[in-house]
């Protein structure tokens, strides 16, 4: 059974590496679903940014409630802007990796994993930020909790 990811090329002189049929055929099979997950990311992006109008278009009524809804507004705006990005890099991805399987240009695959680089660099980020908000979220739980009880 040949399983093999790179084409064994060792007698060529260019050190060039190709990738294996098989690998081709795999990365090929994902392009849709990644053209899906990139598409619902936009979608997703779109109805936040609907419901964030619909939000400020209640709230803008009362001038008490103003202040929060100016503040989370801003913190919808910043992680619809970084959905936004992440989507497109994400359909980029999607984009180079097919051209790379029907052409086979290697500046397509560089670009593709350009792009799928960037893409896992911003959701680890993300990632990070959001373990260090909910841990500062239970350190002040902690903290805060027992005066509640007096």
């Amino acid at each position: 059974m040949n399983d093999q990811v790179i084409d064994d090329l060792s007698g060529r002189t260019d050190n060039s590496r190709q990738l294996s049929e098989k690998a081709i055929t795999s990365l090929s099979k994902t392009v849709g679903w990644i053209k899906f997950a990139a598409i619902l990311g936009f979608i997703s992006v779109a109805f936040s940014v609907i419901l964030l109008i619909v939000r400020l278009g209640i709230t803008s009524q009362t001038a008490y409630t103003l202040g929060s809804s100016i503040g989370g507004s801003f913190i919808s705006i910043i992680s619809n802007l970084i959905g936004v990005f992440t989507s497109y890099y994400l359909l980029m991805y999607a984009g180079k990796l097919k051209q790379y399987t029907l052409a086979g240009h290697s500046s397509d695959l560089r670009m593709a994993f350009y792009n799928q680089k960037i893409y896992y660099t911003i959701m680890g980020i993300l990632c990070i930020v959001y373990i260090g908000i909910m841990l500062l979220g239970l350190i002040a739980a902690l903290l805060f909790l027992p005066t509640l009880h007096r």
